[in-house]
This record gives C-alpha cells, sequence and structure tokens, in this order.
C-alpha cells in the first residue's frame, strides 16, 4: 500500500481546451477554495462543488445534459500516478 495522497483518476468529459486551461491556471486558488471538493467546471466557471466523483457526475448531467463539462478535484497539484 501506498503512503500520501492515493491517485486520482481524471475523467475528460469532453470539456473544452479553454476550461481544462482555466482549471489548471487558477488550480491553486480553486484547491483553497473547495479543499478536495469535485468541482464542475464550464465555460470558464465552478458551476459546483461536491465531495465525490459520482454526485459531481450526476449534477453536471443534470445541469448540462449531453454538452460537455468537466468534473475536476480541487487539489493543489495534478497527482502523480504509478503503474
Amino acid at each position: 500500500m501506498m503512503n500520501g495522497p492515493r491517485p486520482i483518476r481524471v475523467i475528460n468529459l469532453a470539456g473544452s481546451n479553454e476550461d481544462l486551461a482555466w482549471f489548471e491556471a487558477n488550480r491553486l486558488q480553486l484547491a483553497q477554495q473547495y479543499p478536495n471538493q469535485f468541482l464542475i467546471v464550464k465555460d470558464l466557471a465552478v458551476h459546483g462543488a461536491y465531495p465525490d466523483f459520482q454526485s459531481a457526475y450526476n449534477a453536471g448531467v443534470t445541469m448540462f445534459g449531453t454538452q460537455p463539462f468537466e468534473v475536476k478535484q480541487a487539489v493543489g497539484q495534478q497527482p502523480t500516478e504509478y503503474a
């Protein structure tokens, strides 16, 4: 078993490159404002913060239907996954 934070799955829900770039540019501020929460990101804004991926995903589908959006976890740096 590894010590430290567990790797986090990053799933692209066909959101825009601009949304991803915005999230990365604001990652530290978002991590302070929404620590460890899963954020719905669309159109360069946060549309909700949730305690787990599934809740955020379900809310995003309810809000946006088939329109693309991102679900990203608000952590200070992108976790590294080990194979």
